[in-house]
């Protein structure tokens, strides 16, 4: 979900929009990714992960691509998939992003990514009924 208004309330209700469409529990979050973000909005940043429950916020982790990278501007969303991409190959769960494109006063978007379930298996068909062609 993407934040529409100013302020921690509309960020924390695109996260929570985010984890909704996800079908997920916030509890459900391996990781946490920040990218395209101003670094002003670091408190704000805090504030949500801990309202929504996320893992990160009583850990202190979250990777920050910005401080890695340096700022990419409309590439950061783009990155920020990518990396979160490479770990669930790598085997992790569920990743959540923050991204935007650097500046303060715009709206960040909420991104969760998760493992593909398998679509078909040998002799069961994706709705779970057996396959019988």
């Amino acid at each position: 979900g993407q934040q529409r208004e100013a302020g921690p309330e509309a960020l924390r209700d695109a996260a929570h929009q985010a984890l909704e469409w996800a079908s997920l529990p916030a509890s459900a979050i391996e990781r946490v990714w920040q990218t395209g973000v101003d670094p002003r909005r670091s408190l704000c940043l805090a504030t949500v992960l801990s309202d929504a429950g996320l893992p990160q916020a009583h850990k202190g982790e979250m990777c920050k691509l910005n401080a890695l990278l340096g700022q990419v501007g409309n590439a950061s969303p783009w990155l920020g998939i990518a990396a979160a991409s490479q770990k669930i190959k790598e085997g992790a769960g569920p990743q959540f992003m923050f991204s935007g494109d650097g500046g303060v006063e715009d709206g960040l978007w909420c991104t969760v990514l998760t493992p593909a379930p398998p679509l078909l298996k040998q002799g069961v068909s994706a709705a779970g009924a057996p396959d019988v062609r």
